[in-house]
């Protein structure tokens, strides 16, 4: 099926253009790492006016919505996994496996 929308976003040549994003938005934050798996981008810690984050960030870079991952660990073989709480960092490196 053709879209039009798609054909005017990518007519646009030699200027920056704000993408339509869904969803909340992460805190501004630099010195953090990010890797890109398959279709997904995701933002592990950084630093936020001097703070250090733990929080993991994704981006589906199809349909273009923020979400929030809240890791869980524990065998599968249990009811509820204990949530996670990563260590805050910055200034690292992800690497996709």
């Amino acid at each position: 099926m053709f879209s039009w929308k798609a054909l005017i976003q990518f007519a646009v040549y030699d200027q920056w253009i704000a993408a339509l994003i869904s969803g909340q938005r992460p805190k501004a934050r630099y010195e953090h790492g990010a890797v890109v798996v398959q279709d997904r981008m995701y933002i592990y810690g950084g630093n936020h006016n001097g703070c250090y984050l733990n929080d993991i960030q994704v981006l589906d870079l199809i349909c273009w919505t923020w979400s929030k991952i809240e890791a869980k660990a524990g065998a599968e073989s249990l009811e509820s996994p204990s949530p996670v709480t990563f260590s805050p960092c910055a200034d690292h490196s992800l690497v996709s496996m």
